[in-house]
């Protein structure tokens, strides 16, 4: 992924007319939209591993290696501590830190990734779309 600083825009408030001034940043995805592949923005990644520590990243490897191409997880803490041998409560632990730095929800009776920083099989419209679907904005931190 390339990230592109675009300038300055002024935009028009058609309610008020206040002009605001904002940064235009484009990101831009490569060709490796095809099965098989795994991204990740890692600069959004690191910062998620700096909250929940180093022991615990071998859930967030366990829950990206588990996922399916919609980003789902279909899998419950007993699970999750048998195959990674971490314990239940650091495992709920985790869970509640990942649901706050907005990298995991769940939705239904599965655990769905934040496709917006990890993706799994997919063109990037279809990315976009899954954010939609599960809700995942920089706003929503459920």
């Amino acid at each position: 992924m390339k990230t592109v600083y675009k300038g300055v825009k002024e935009l028009i408030d058609p309610d008020t007319g206040e002009i605001t001034k904002f940064d235009i940043i484009s990101k831009k995805y490569d060709i490796l939209d095809r099965k098989g592949w795994r991204r990740v923005i890692l600069t959004d990644l690191m910062n998620i591993l700096e909250i929940i520590g180093n022991k615990k990243i071998k859930i967030i490897q366990y829950l990206i290696d588990n996922m399916d191409s919609n980003n789902q997880i279909n899998t419950n803490y007993r699970e999750i501590s048998k195959n990674t041998g971490i314990s239940i409560p650091t495992v709920v632990e985790t869970f509640k830190a990942l649901k706050s730095c907005n990298l995991i929800k769940k939705h239904g009776g599965v655990y769905v990734l934040n496709c917006s920083i990890v993706s799994a099989y997919g063109s990037s419209d279809k990315n976009r779309n899954l954010i939609i679907k599960y809700e995942f904005t920089n706003n929503n931190k459920s």
